[in-house]
């Protein structure tokens, strides 16, 4: 079923449409001005669907009802003549690597949210080492991905998910009022704790780098926005308090 369905979308969008909207794309990404116009994408489009619920934060739903959604969507809206890059999300988590570092997720009016692994300055020296293929929301998503690459024979590139931010991370790790003050009274020790985050990041880039075998979009939010390869990559740095 989802071979025909990519063999549909390869109709809807064909070569030169997606070679052109690119070149738009591209040119801007380049601070040039395309040949023929503004490059411009619709963030969405409505159609119908079994489906409810946010698409981006899909943890409550399984790996095939997440792909057939985004495929469904994807057909729904060639009809529009704008710059979209047909592609796959693999969720918006906010949460991702904190649960790898051991936290404790939880669901709150419709939102996720993570329980701090930090009660003082000494567990950030006790934090255990991670495997983010093996363990907590970073294995699901790797999973995933791997999932629609092989579900799609690899000929949709796939959005990373939603990496965050150091210090939004280090407040998920530990309650955000106490990192403050930490700050201020440790902050050798919330240093520390920035890199290990950092370099928590950069691996899970690499890991879902390798499982999307380079056809990846660094880019999470809006899962719909395409840009080059090697001109950046998106990150954001926001705490949600419940």
């Amino acid at each position: 079923m989802t071979s025909e369905v990519i063999s549909e979308i390869r109709k809807l969008y064909p070569e030169r449409r997606i070679a052109e909207s690119k070149a738009r794309l591209e040119a801007v990404w380049n601070l040039q001005f395309p040949e023929d116009r503004v490059p411009f994408v619709f963030s969405s489009f409505p159609f119908s669907s079994d489906l409810h619920g946010l698409p981006m934060d899909f943890c409550v739903y399984d790996a095939q009802v997440t792909l057939d959604y985004q495929l469904e969507a994807i057909k729904a809206r060639a009809v529009l003549d704008d710059d979209y890059i047909p592609s796959l999300t693999s969720g918006i988590h906010q949460g991702t690597i904190a649960t790898a570092f051991g936290c404790e997720e939880f669901e709150k009016d419709g939102q996720f949210y993570v329980k701090p692994v930090i009660k003082e300055v000494d567990d950030i020296f006790r934090l255990k080492k991670l495997n983010m293929a093996e363990k907590g929301f970073t294995r699901t998503i790797l999973e995933r991905i791997k999932y629609f690459r092989k579900e799609t024979q690899g000929m949709l590139p796939i959005h990373m998910t939603d990496l965050q931010g150091p210090f939004s991370i280090a407040s998920s790790l530990w309650n955000v009022e106490e990192l403050i003050i930490a700050m201020v009274d440790h902050p050798a020790a919330v240093r520390d704790l920035l890199d290990i985050i950092s370099e928590a990041i950069i691996e899970f880039v690499k890991l879902q780098i390798e499982a999307a075998e380079g056809n990846i979009i660094l880019f999470h939010c809006m899962p719909f926005a395409w840009m080059p390869p090697g001109k950046a990559l998106a990150l954001r740095d926001r705490k949600s308090v419940v």
